[in-house]
């Protein structure tokens, strides 16, 4: 077992859940922490940053003991659920407080553009939304030039046109770093998009590790408007209705999507298209609309589908 990634070893009681892990995990890059709601994601996140004082053990980066540090000293970027801003700040006085922590963090005015967090800057935290919160937070995270970065649900009430761009600044941000990233998160899609690898937590056991997404992701953008045949769904005895697919995950693993969408089967790859058969009838794709790796699908594959309503324009 490798000295220079992070080293987990201990656990944690609570009356009626344990939280007992043994595990090493990647020296860089985002592992992404997966299970089901009460499976201890949190509670690992929260003993790794020294925040759980039952934790009972050995917490290791690089070779340094942090268990033996206090919290301030382990030099981890800790982004809450509800982001845990400090209120009598204003947004620039929050990314402040994360630069002036340790410094030589992210290029602030970078950050700040990546973010879209320019016109935030005078503003404080009570006057944001849920999703603007989660984004100061992880500015100010990642100012603060972790050694460590622990992120839980961070996007969780980003909406759907900041989500893409602060995943592509997260990832670049990872990329340029190398920072060990833990990432926890309901949403199998964001995790195939951020993640190198997954580690499924469950009663609070580290079960396996194994490749984030299935190894094989789609992240479609078909707008389906009345006339447009490329994305259709003909369900038995209802027509056809149009659908905006927002995400196809390639999976082997139906028990970590299933709360998140539902298994679709590859009928057939034939003259341009791909037609896809469910519970909710036949769905035809043209594969000129895909990413090319969807040429690879054949009869017979499982595919797990996230659809969302059609805007109603009507």
């Amino acid at each position: 077992m490798s000295d220079k990634g992070l080293i987990v070893r201990g656990g944690v009681d609570f009356d009626g859940f344990s939280l007992k892990i043994d595990h090493a995990f990647a020296e860089t890059g985002v592992t992404g922490i997966v299970g089901k709601s009460g499976a201890g994601k949190t509670t690992l996140l929260r003993a790794i940053a020294g925040l759980e004082p039952g934790w009972s053990g050995e917490i290791r980066l690089a070779g340094v003991a942090l268990s033996e540090l206090a919290i301030w000293q382990r030099g981890i970027g800790f982004v809450a659920q509800d982001a845990a801003l400090f209120d009598h700040l204003s947004v620039e006085g929050n990314l402040a407080y994360g630069r002036d922590r340790r410094g030589n963090g992210a290029d602030h005015a970078a950050l700040v553009a990546a973010l879209d967090l320019t016109a935030l800057l005078p503003r404080k935290p009570a006057n944001l939304s849920g999703g603007e919160r989660q984004r100061v937070a992880l500015g100010r995270a990642l100012m603060s030039a972790p050694r460590l970065l622990l992120l839980d649900e961070p996007l969780g009430a980003v909406d759907t046109d900041h989500r893409a761009t602060v995943l592509d600044a997260l990832a670049g941000w990872v990329h340029q770093t190398g920072c060990p990233t833990l990432y926890v998160s309901h949403n199998p899609a964001e995790l195939a998009e951020i993640a190198e690898i997954e580690a499924v937590l469950a009663g609070g056991r580290m079960r396996e590790t194994r490749p984030a997404g299935g190894g094989a992701y789609y992240r479609l953008h078909l707008t389906s408007a009345p006339g447009d045949a490329s994305a259709s769904a003909s369900a038995p005895g209802n027509g056809t209705t149009l659908v905006h697919i927002s995400n196809i995950v390639l999976s082997p693993h139906p028990d970590v999507v299933a709360d998140h969408g539902f298994v679709a089967r590859v009928a057939g790859v034939a003259s341009g298209q791909i037609t896809l058969e469910g519970a909710f009838g036949s769905l035809t794709l043209r594969l000129a609309d895909l990413p090319p790796r969807a040429a690879s699908l054949s009869a017979g594959q499982d595919i797990h589908l996230f659809v969302t309503n059609a805007p109603d324009h009507g």
